[in-house]
């Protein structure tokens, strides 16, 4: 008798994110944080870097090369930078000892900020 194919196994490592692309659970033991709702208006990601650790140019020039990340924009000043990645990168980045956050982009409104401030 033929055995089924073994399906959970497949979905015991990825995790669906709600209408968004699937999310696969990071191999780390502490990963940063994936914050915010897939929003297909604005599909790509922001990565906040820790602060002060490593030249910002020299931190970047690397997470290029590791990931194979494209940016979209980086913003030295404040340590972070705009990508499109794909489910793979988002785990890899999310354990990467230099990464504090990552968030969903999104879109902003002068009304979604109302009574923030």
């Amino acid at each position: 008798m033929p055995r089924p194919a073994t399906l959970i196994l497949v979905s015991l490592s990825v995790c669906a994110s709600a209408g968004g692309p699937a999310v696969l659970k990071p191999s780390c033991v502490t990963p940063a944080p994936l914050n915010g709702h897939f929003d297909s208006r604005a599909p790509g990601y922001l990565i906040q870097l820790k602060p002060g650790r490593e030249d910002f140019t020299v931190l970047m020039s690397r997470l290029k090369t590791d990931y194979g990340i494209r940016t979209r924009a980086e913003w030295p000043r404040f340590r972070s930078f705009a990508a499109d990645l794909d489910t793979e990168q988002v785990s890899e980045l999310r354990c990467d000892q230099e990464v504090l956050e990552l968030e969903y982009d999104a879109i902003a409104t002068a009304s979604s900020w109302q009574g923030r401030l």
